[in-house]
């Protein structure tokens, strides 16, 4: 599990860091992808909200892939209908924050039937 939330903070570092690269065609990209999952909208702000959940999806699955390549990362990430919708930052690391502020003092009020072994945490 660390390792796991370790790789994702490194891709979203490498993501910060790499978001000031203009994504190559991403117009051109975006309108195919647009054709390819058959996406419309009702307002051009609607649009312009999901060409940038696209455009920094894009920033981080390019950033695994190159990882990937390099040997770097255990696997490839892709394009789905879902791209332009869910900001793969935050599902990736939407739950870092909470891990990081988890405290030991919390287990403490757990019963002490249940942790059984509640003279370790004293």
């Amino acid at each position: 599990m660390r390792v796991f939330v370790v790789y994702f903070a490194a891709a979203f570092i490498i993501s910060e860091v790499v978001s000031a690269y203009v994504i190559k065609d991403l117009d051109s990209r975006w309108n195919e992808y647009k054709q390819d999952y058959k996406k419309t909208f009702i307002s051009s702000e609607e649009e312009r909200r999901h060409k940038k959940i696209f455009s920094d999806n894009l920033v981080l699955i390019e950033a695994n892939n190159e990882n990937y390549r390099r040997g770097q990362a255990s696997n490839l990430f892709g394009i789905d209908g879902f791209t332009d919708i869910i900001n793969l930052k935050t599902k990736i690391l939407g739950s870092i924050p909470q891990l990081l502020k988890f405290k030991l003092d919390s287990i403490k009020q757990i019963p002490q039937t249940i942790l059984g072994f509640s003279n370790i945490l004293n």
